[in-house]
């Protein structure tokens, strides 16, 4: 009983360490994704290697916010599935899948743009500490680029 104890204990943290933390990693480097795409508008791998460069600098702060989306995530889905889920409890699955459905659809729908916003208030967050983004805005306003036409 012991030796498949310590054996089991042991696969099950190879197992984290082998997928469980890469995952996690592989997770929290493309959160910003999707700001990067859209707001640098670079290609598909600049925009990779841009946002593994941005996680990097600040991870706790990604790791805090990719769990704190999951957390409201879970609460958001929960509620509103709990209803189409005891309606499904009473009636049967087979009479309310299109209210169980309904229900993921619209917590979906509603988490979305949830999750972008909280990506892209991170994105702008890491920029302005680590890139000073916001010194650069002022600066163009203060002294505006000069169009190209202008200088040749």
């Amino acid at each position: 009983w012991a030796v498949t104890f310590v054996v089991a204990k042991l696969a099950v943290g190879i197992g984290l360490v082998a997928f469980v933390i890469p995952g996690l990693a592989l997770g929290l480097s493309f959160t910003l994704v999707s700001p990067i795409l859209a707001i640098e508008e670079t290609g598909p791998f600049a925009t990779l290697s841009r946002a593994f460069a941005l996680v990097r600098v600040r991870p706790t702060q990604v790791l805090g916010l990719y769990a704190a989306c999951a957390v409201v995530g879970g609460f958001v889905a929960n509620a509103l599935t709990t209803i189409p889920a005891f309606v499904a409890l009473y009636f049967g699955t087979d009479v309310a899948w299109p209210l169980i459905s309904m229900g993921s659809i619209v917590s979906s729908s509603l988490l979305a743009p949830f999750n972008g916003a909280a990506a892209t208030l991170m994105y702008h967050d890491i920029r302005f500490r680590r890139e000073g983004l916001d010194l650069v805005r002022r600066a163009d306003q203060v002294f505006p680029p000069v169009p190209e036409v202008a200088r040749g």
